[in-house]
């Protein structure tokens, strides 16, 4: 294929001399075979494994079988390759920009000529064609290129849909030449990094990396658009959307986003000819291995939230919306009804301060159908919740019993967070503070306890279960040099050098300022709690019925650094309370004895010098 793109240009250009070619003679050397010439150069970029026939008269590889797709449940071979002819088909038209792009980005190909980019800004309009064998434009790629001042970008991408479109495992199912957009936006700052897919104006997902803490933790944040993908793709399967790729049902209507916009979609057999729409043509063997197809395609929603049709039969209620409580392998499916005459009330709070009233007993859980965060515009994460309420009241009646002051963490699949306090429950994004705070805890392994969270200042304070094991002797230590060791604990006098993010303060003034340090360990239960970023604080016990609670200020999984937001879910708390990274995650001692099960992990403990000191400080 790149061979005739050279062969093309050698024909199709006046004034090129060609190239040296060999007499009319030829080559006959039987000392030359292919299969040797290729063993000695191992230099060349592409290498692969071919299989040469022994004896053959000629040299013979064997031929290569393609490797099989899926699709609809069948396998299916594909593919083939186009010989270059753009310079056939551009005849004396430069297809390149009027005004060059910047180096770094110009690329192969044919330009509409009215391209053009602003190398100080980035701002442009670049516009791709590909040409018909009459040389008029077949198909056109559009690019739109924007910058803020708050280092966000927008790139938005218009074309035509060509033939065979695929999402993942499904056929996209629209006309051909149908517009097709894609929209991709960038925001940068503050050590925040996010890019946000919309695809025919639905969320597809968006990536979220953020530095917290001395690493960089990367999530990948599902939108509507994915979960559609991941719920049909699973009914083509095996018969049915998974539970946790929709957030619940209603009739025959799948909910999986936020607000109305794309949130709804349904699966019917009723296959008909593609249109302009978004839908997904998918299909798996029937009983007797014949092929049956299926058409998912969005819903429409009315004033109310509700899909316009088709909508189960009404029924009797004042305005609430009824869900199970316990989970099936099944999509939790919503029905119109009233709560019970027993059902107790729980609040449910998002970060914004929004207030919801919930209704559950143990079998049920109602919200109100006018709720906008809880109700059929509801949040992804709210939708979330009601799919996982049995997490939640199992949360709850821990928070209720061990009377600490804390609230649990719930993660809710991939679409949120839950904090369930005692009182009240904060559902929260999955990427937001608390949700990555919670999923650190965590680690890899969903199976551990509820991390105990705590709020200070807006920010989530996970609180540890593992024990301090003090070590032998104390010395001084100026605050700037403290600054830089790794997983420092320091005590409740020392909290007025700790800075909104979870980091020591360190700045010029306070530099000299001597502190006392102690080495020692944290003992984690990995069955518990993930070892790999210790928590935000510890409580120390002694033997005359006093704690200390040491604060966590340097190390992986620092607290994010933005404002504080105006609330506070909890009480306040008195007494006890993957991807890269420039620094080392904690790791075990190899001089420490752990106890089957648990890790240790060393920690400095750091204190005022003099002055008014806790009692575990003094030497």
């Amino acid at each position: 294929m790149r061979w005739s793109g050279a062969l093309e240009w050698l024909t199709e250009k006046a004034g090129v001399p060609g190239i040296p070619g060999l007499d009319g003679a030829g080559v006959r050397r039987r000392d030359l075979n292919f299969e040797g010439w290729y063993a000695d150069h191992s230099e060349l970029r592409e290498r692969e494994k071919f299989a040469f026939v022994s004896g053959a008269r000629h040299e013979t590889v064997i031929t290569r079988l393609s490797e099989p797709r899926e699709f609809c449940g069948f396998q299916y071979f594909g593919g083939g390759v186009s010989l270059a002819d753009s310079l056939h088909r551009a005849g004396d038209e430069s297809w390149r920009p009027s005004t060059p792009l910047p180096r770094e980005d110009d690329r192969a190909g044919l330009y509409d000529s009215s391209s053009k980019l602003d190398p100080a800004t980035g701002d442009g309009e670049i516009g791709q064609v590909r040409l018909d064998e009459q040389g008029g434009v077949d198909e056109r790629v559009d690019r739109s290129l924007t910058h803020g001042k708050r280092g966000d970008a927008v790139t938005e991408t218009t074309g035509q849909e060509g033939r065979g479109g695929f999402f993942g495992g499904l056929k996209v199912w629209r006309k051909e030449k149908a517009q097709r957009k894609l929209h991709i936006a960038r925001e940068a700052g503050g050590g925040y990094l996010s890019e946000r897919i919309t695809f025919q104006g639905s969320e597809w997902g968006r990536l979220v990396a953020q530095s917290t803490g001395g690493r960089v933790v990367l999530s990948w944040v599902r939108g509507p658009l994915e979960r559609v993908r991941l719920a049909l793709q699973s009914y083509q399967e095996k018969g049915e959307p998974a539970r946790d790729s929709v957030l619940f049902r209603y009739g025959d209507c799948y909910k999986v986003g936020g607000g109305t916009d794309s949130a709804w979609f349904r699966i019917t057999g009723d296959v008909g000819p593609p249109g302009d729409g978004m839908e997904f043509r998918l299909g798996r063997p029937d009983g007797r291995g014949a092929p049956e197809f299926f058409l998912g395609l969005p819903v429409s929603v009315g004033p109310d939230g509700l899909p316009i049709q088709p909508r189960p039969p009404p029924a009797r209620s004042k305005g609430w919306w009824e869900f199970p409580v316990r989970p099936s392998g099944s999509p939790s499916r919503a029905v119109i009804g009233d709560p019970s005459h027993g059902a107790r009330q729980m609040y449910v709070e998002d970060t914004g301060g929004h207030r919801s009233d919930v209704r559950w007993d143990d079998n049920r859980v109602w919200v109100r159908l006018d709720d906008q965060k809880m109700g059929p515009r509801g949040t992804a994460e709210a939708g979330a919740f009601l799919r996982e309420f049995d997490q939640i009241l199992a949360a709850r009646q821990e928070a209720v019993a061990a009377h600490d002051g804390l609230a649990r963490g719930v993660p809710l699949g991939e679409d949120g967070t839950a904090i369930v306090g005692a009182d009240k429950v904060v559902i929260t994004p999955a990427d937001g503070p608390f949700g990555v705070r919670v999923r650190e805890a965590l680690g890899t392994d969903p199976a551990r306890s509820r991390p105990r969270i705590g709020v200070e200042a807006g920010h989530p304070v996970h609180h540890g279960q593992g024990r301090i094991i003090p070590g032998a002797g104390w010395r001084e230590m100026e605050l700037g040099e403290l600054a830089k060791e790794n997983n420092v604990l320091v005590d409740g006098k020392l909290y007025p050098y700790v800075i909104n993010d979870g980091l020591l303060s360190s700045d010029w003034p306070k530099r000299r300022q001597k502190v006392t340090v102690q080495k020692a360990m944290v003992e984690v239960t990995t069955a518990a709690e993930s070892p790999g970023v210790l928590a935000d604080a510890y409580q120390q016990q002694n033997g005359r019925g006093q704690s200390t609670t040491w604060l966590r200020v340097t190390g992986p999984g620092g607290r994010p650094g933005n404002s504080p937001v105006p609330w506070r879910p909890f009480p306040p708390v008195t007494g006890p309370s993957e991807s890269s990274s420039p620094t080392p995650p904690p790791s075990p001692s190899p001089s420490g004895q752990a106890r089957p099960g648990t890790v240790l992990v060393p920690v400095l403990l750091a204190c005022p010098a003099a002055g008014d000191r806790d009692h575990t400080c003094v030497p």
